[in-house]
C-alpha cells in the first residue's frame, strides 16, 4: 500500500509503502524508484506514474499497488531585491523593488509600505527599517528580502540674512556680512558666488550684484540672498537757493557744501560740471545737484525746485458790509505806483482800479498782475 504525501511550497512530495517488508523484493513499473528500510520510495520523477509489486523468496508476486503519483513541487517566488538610494538635499530618498512581478502580493513587516506598477515602494517612514516577502497565486511565500531603510532627507539651510557695507569714495569697495545662520555647533561656510569659505564676512567686494549661499557640514546649499554693490557716492552736496521773483524771473543755486581749497571738487545742476558753486540765472524747473571730486566720485544728488516767479502777496484795506450798506469794499493799498501799470483781481476778471466797491459777503482771492504778467 503507497500513501502519497502531496508537496507544498515548502517541502517537495513523497511516497511510502506503509506495509512494507524488509524480507520482499520490490519491482516498480516503470522503473525507476527505489525503496528505503523504512519504505520510503526514492528515485522517482515527479509527474509520473507508477505501480508496485512485492516478490517473496518463494518467487511469488503481489497484485501490484494501485498506480500513485507525485506532483511536482510547488516554486516560491524568488526573494525581493529592494534597492535604496538615499535622500539628498533636493531630492527625499527612494526604494525600489528591481525583480517586482506585478503577479506576487508584496507583504511588508512591519506594515505601511506599498509597492507601485514600476516595484516603486510609498508609504514608508523614514527611518524605519523594513523588509519585505512575495506571495504568488498558490500561496507560496518568498524569502524575506534583506533589511532596508529610507533615511531622512537633510534640511538645507535658511537664505542668509545679511549686512552691508556700501563703498564710499574714500572706499572703494564694500563689505557683505553673513549674521545669519551662524553657530558653532553647525560647521556652515559661505559663498557669493565664488568659493566658499569659512568666514562670513567678504571685504573688499567691488560693485557689482551677489548670490549670497550657505553651505551645512552635508552639503547642503541654501537659497541664494541677492546683494548689490553699488558703485561708490559721496555724500550728497547741501546749497542755498533763491528763488525767481517778478523783478528777477531766473533763480540761483549755491553749492556751500562740500567746499574747500584742498580738494578740487566740480559741480552740476544736470549738465556740464563746472568751478565755481554758483549757478546763476536758473530757468524754472527741477534739477539734481551734484558734486565730483578729483578721484572722479560723483555724489548723491540733491534735489532742487526753482519755482515760477511770483509777486508779494498785495496788502489791502477792507470796508465790511453794514445794514444801511449791505455790501463791502476791498481796496489794494500795495503794490501801487504810477510807473508800473497794475491791474488788480478779486478771483474774476482783471481791472485797473486797485478798488473793488458793492462786493457781496463772501471769500476772495486778492491778486495784483504787474505789466510783465507776474501775478
Amino acid at each position: 500500500m503507497v500513501v502519497v504525501v502531496d508537496p507544498t511550497c515548502e517541502e517537495p512530495g513523497s511516497a511510502t509503502i506503509t506495509n512494507y517488508d524488509a524480507a520482499y523484493t520490490y519491482i516498480f513499473s516503470p522503473s525507476g524508484p527505489t525503496v528505503g528500510a523504512n519504505g520510503e520510495i526514492t528515485g522517482f520523477i515527479t509527474g509520473e506514474s507508477y505501480t508496485v509489486t512485492a516478490t517473496n523468496e518463494d518467487e511469488c508476486i503481489s497484485v501490484a499497488s494501485a498506480p500513485f503519483m507525485i506532483q511536482e513541487a510547488e516554486e516560491a517566488p524568488v526573494q525581493p531585491l529592494v534597492v535604496v538610494v538615499d535622500p539628498t538635499c533636493e531630492d527625499p530618498g527612494s526604494a525600489t523593488i528591481t525583480n517586482y512581478d506585478p503577479a506576487y502580493t508584496y507583504i511588508f513587516s512591519p506594515a505601511g509600505p506599498t509597492v507601485g506598477a514600476g516595484g516603486e515602494i510609498t508609504g514608508f517612514t523614514t527611518g524605519v527599517t523594513y523588509n519585505v516577502t512575495a506571495t504568488n497565486e498558490d500561496e507560496c511565500v518568498s524569502v524575506a528580502s534583506a533589511p532596508f531603510t529610507i533615511q531622512e532627507a537633510e534640511d538645507a539651510p535658511p537664505a542668509p540674512e545679511v549686512i552691508v557695507i556700501q563703498p564710499t569714495c574714500e572706499n572703494p569697495t564694500g563689505t557683505i556680512k553673513v549674521t545669519s545662520p551662524r553657530g558653532r555647533k553647525r560647521k556652515y561656510t559661505y559663498s557669493i558666488g565664488g568659493a566658499f569659505q569659512t568666514s562670513p564676512v567678504f571685504n573688499n567686494v567691488l560693485p557689482g550684484t551677489y548670490q549670497v549661499t550657505v553651505k551645512g557640514a552635508d552639503e547642503c546649499i541654501s537659497m541664494a540672498t541677492v546683494v548689490v554693490i553699488t558703485e561708490p557716492l559721496a555724500p550728497a552736496p547741501k546749497v542755498s537757493v533763491i528763488q525767481p521773483t517778478c523783478e528777477n524771473p531766473t533763480g540761483t543755486i549755491k553749492v556751500t557744501s562740500p567746499r574747500g581749497r584742498k580738494r578740487k571738487n566740480t559741480y552740476s545742476i544736470g549738465g556740464a560740471f563746472q568751478t565755481s558753486p554758483v549757478f546763476n540765472n536758473v530757468l524754472p524747473g527741477t534739477y539734481q545737484v551734484t558734486v565730483k571730486g578729483a578721484d572722479e566720485c560723483v555724489s548723491m544728488a540733491t534735489v532742487v525746485v526753482i519755482s515760477e516767479p511770483l509777486a508779494p502777496a498785495p496788502k489791502v484795506s477792507v470796508i465790511q458790509p453794514t445794514c444801511e450798506n449791505p455790501t463791502g469794499t476791498i481796496k489794494v493799498t500795495s503794490p501801487r505806483g504810477r510807473k508800473r501799470k497794475n491791474t488788480y483781481s478779486i478771483g474774476g476778471a482783471f481791472q485797473a482800479s486797485p478798488v473793488f466797491n458793492n462786493v457781496m459777503p463772501g471769500t476772495y482771492q486778492v491778486s495784483v498782475k504787474v505789466a510783465d504778467e507776474c501775478v
